[in-house]
């Protein structure tokens, strides 16, 4: 059954925020080595990104699982949409893929 507060919670995150990442952890401290490399490369290119907490915050994981499909996180969104998860996002990163999408989108480093 569809949590509708925190699926529309999800919707108003991916809206609100050019760059959003559902992760283990905090990108101070990252829970699992594949939320720290995502928040590596994000910080390293300088982008602007809002990061939620899944292991605070259960009920949202559980919901952005069905909202997505996947149960893979991390979960990487830009411009409102679902860019890639977990190990997918280390090769988005290295043949710079991310960088092209932030590009289409208008999203550049933050000064």
């Amino acid at each position: 059954m569809t949590d509708n507060i925190n699926f529309k919670r999800i919707e108003n995150d991916i809206q609100t925020d050019q760059v959003v990442l559902y992760m283990n952890g905090t990108p101070m401290f990252p829970r699992c080595c594949t939320s720290a490399m995502v928040v590596q490369f994000l910080d390293s290119y300088k982008i602007d990104y809002k990061s939620y907490n899944l292991m605070e915050e259960i009920s949202l994981l559980d919901c952005l699982k069905e909202y997505t499909g996947r149960a893979v996180i991390p979960q990487l969104f830009i411009a409102g949409r679902l860019i890639g998860m977990g190990e997918d996002l280390r090769e988005m990163f290295v043949n710079g893929e991310i960088l092209k999408i932030l590009a289409a989108n208008n999203i550049t480093k933050v000064s």
